[in-house]
């Protein structure tokens, strides 16, 4: 996908990380992450917590991989 020039959405990238979480766990998930942004692909960490907020529920290992922390951050 990345080597044709196509980047992926919040909800494809969501999915993607887990799915990689679930498969491979969040180690892998993570390298997959970075080998993204390596490729060019910004991780617009806003829209993914608003995304992750709205369509619960995602295990706090995708939360892991994409943040490095276990759970979202709760509002004061």
């Amino acid at each position: 996908m990345v080597e044709a020039c196509h980047l992926p959405n919040v909800i494809t990238f969501v999915g993607l990380v887990d799915s990689f979480c679930v498969e491979k766990g969040v180690a892998e998930a993570q390298g997959v992450i970075r080998t993204l942004i390596e490729k060019g692909f910004t991780v617009n960490e806003k829209a993914v917590r608003e995304f992750l907020d709205k369509k619960a529920p995602f295990s706090s290992s995708v939360w892991e991989a994409i943040f490095g922390k276990k759970t979202p951050e709760a509002p004061f």
